[in-house]
């Protein structure tokens, strides 16, 4: 994954349970690391594996995951 791409994501994830919604990297509770763990904010991390989908919400700051098999499946709209 491009580094842009990733600190776009790390700049939108927010952290969702603090009233103020400050930037999960900057609280230490969300976002990528290299290792291909993506850090959910105040829910934990997520082993990320080839071709898996990562988006986020930009309303809420929500993170997004559609794992690879699901996004091949015929049901999913997605480009």
């Amino acid at each position: 994954m491009a580094q842009a791409d990733v600190r776009t994501i790390n700049n939108n994830i927010l952290d969702d349970l603090s009233s103020r919604h400050p930037q999960a990297q900057l609280s230490g509770l969300g976002g990528f690391v290299r290792e291909g763990i993506l850090y959910v904010p105040n829910r934990g991390p997520l082993q990320l594996y080839p071709s898996d989908i990562v988006a986020y919400d930009p309303a809420t700051g929500g993170v997004i995951l559609v794992t690879a098999r699901a996004a091949a499946g015929a049901s999913w709209v997605h480009s």
